[in-house]
Formats: structure tokens, sequence, C-alpha cells
């Protein structure tokens, strides 16, 4: 997916950029370190000039970053208000009987169903026949 695929190329970029840092200061050279960062904030630059130029939208108040970053995952947690209590039952059928024309062999007799919402998000199924009982959550 597309989000994959960024989040994997930022990661090698991320990675690519310390280990040219950590090379450059492994070897002392603080030329070497300036044009790794220069190098770096030369590609970020051609990324969001590129970006402009395929009409995503680039914040402009927000400066470049100066080096790639390490991908960041993150969680979001959403709260939503308890919801309020329907009234009972808003469906209900008392000792109906259910037959097909051409079929004998299948005959619910004395069924009582009630369809009950206890919350606006979720409803329960009770189908009460003489021979069984059953209680869904849909």
């Amino acid at each position: 997916s597309g989000y994959e695929y960024k989040r994997k190329e930022s990661n090698k970029n991320y990675e690519t950029y310390e280990k040219q840092i950590k090379f450059a200061k492994r070897t002392g050279n603080r030329v070497q370190q300036e044009k790794v960062k220069e190098r770096a904030k030369f590609n970020v630059n051609k990324e969001a000039s590129k970006n402009r130029g395929n009409g995503k939208v680039v914040d402009d108040d927000e400066p470049p970053p100066e080096a790639p970053k390490k991908w960041k995952d993150y969680s979001v947690e959403f709260h939503f208000p308890k919801p309020k209590e329907l009234a009972f039952p808003p469906l209900q059928l008392i000792e109906v009987s259910f037959s097909y024309p051409n079929r004998q062999d299948f005959c619910l007799s004395n069924v009582d169903v009630g369809l009950e919402f206890f919350l606006v998000t979720c409803y329960h199924l009770r189908v009460h026949p003489s021979c069984f009982s059953l209680e869904m959550l849909l």
C-alpha cells in the first residue's frame, strides 16, 4: 500500500543518513559531516518541490526538516459519548406462525419475536418458538 511504501522509503532514507553521519563523525572530518547535512537538506528540498509540482498539499508555514527523520507509528484513541437507551421494544410479534405454502414439514407455531434496542449502536434479536430459545447479538 501507499502507506507501507512511504514508511519504508522514509526509514531507508533515515538509515542512509544515519550511516553517513556516523561515518563522518568516526573519521572526525567536520567538512564531511557538513557535506552529508547539506546533501540531506538538498534532498528534502528537492522532494518538497517535487510534491508541489504534483499538486500535493505542502504546508508552507512549517520549515522543511534539516535531515530525514525516522518514521514513527502512532495510535489514535477516540472517545464517544455514551449512547442513551431507547424505548423498549420498537418491534414485537407475539404468538405468530410461519410456514411455506408447499412445505408441510417446516412450520413455526406460536413464535414470539422481539427486536430490542438496548443502545443506539447495537441490538438484540430474540426468537422464542415453543421448541427452542435463541438470543443473538447482531
